[in-house]
């Protein structure tokens, strides 16, 4: 069995991510050092659960502490389940129950297939979790056409009439309209 610590950084973009981890394993008779470039995928499972998954490929360095044994540097092949528990904005504690990697190195004699579970914290940059989409806002009119100069006044209008109305003038006081009276007839007796 073997134990020690995880350090993994990644970028997410959105429910894609891409990691760089750092692995130190060891125990009595060995350790391993593994660098790893994986990339991740994730699913909102509930408001701050998230559920997961990763691939990557790396090297990994196999340290024996018998002097009998030469030290190996193998390739590293990891797929793993994940499950994070936001704790805020970037910070999330991070649960990997199935680990699977296999090293391969001619000089162990071949693939060697290890199961390992992880716990720790992360700090992730990058866009954590798509924002519900925004709402169309409503366009404002846009302007009047332009108007040749000099400009017409809106709305246009019409020649005020002086108020009240002007009457047509008429001599004080008015005048009886004569009546032109017939020439009178001569008179008979």
């Amino acid at each position: 069995m073997l134990g020690g610590p995880t350090i993994s950084a990644g970028y997410l973009f959105g429910a894609v991510g891409v990691w760089l981890d750092f692995d130190s394993y060891g125990n009595a008779d060995a350790s391993h050092g593994t660098w790893l470039l994986s990339g991740s995928f994730t699913s909102e499972l509930r408001s701050k659960l998230q559920v997961g998954g990763r691939m990557g490929l790396g090297t990994t360095l196999v340290n024996f502490d018998e002097p009998a044994f030469q030290d190996v540097t193998a390739s590293t092949f990891r797929i793993e389940a994940t499950l994070d528990y936001a704790l805020g904005e970037s910070w999330a504690v991070w649960l990997r129950p199935m680990s699977f990697d296999i090293i391969n190195a001619q000089e162990l004699g071949g693939p060697i297939t290890t199961w390992q579970m992880r716990i720790g914290f992360a700090y992730r940059f990058g866009m954590h979790k798509r924002a519900p989409p925004m709402q169309p806002q409503p366009q404002p009119y846009g302007y009047p056409p332009q108007q040749p100069y000099p400009q017409q006044p809106y709305p246009p209008q019409q020649p005020q009439q002086p108020y009240p109305p002007q009457q047509p003038q008429q001599p004080y006081p008015p005048q009886q309209p004569q009546q032109q009276l017939a020439p009178a007839a001569p008179r008979t007796r």
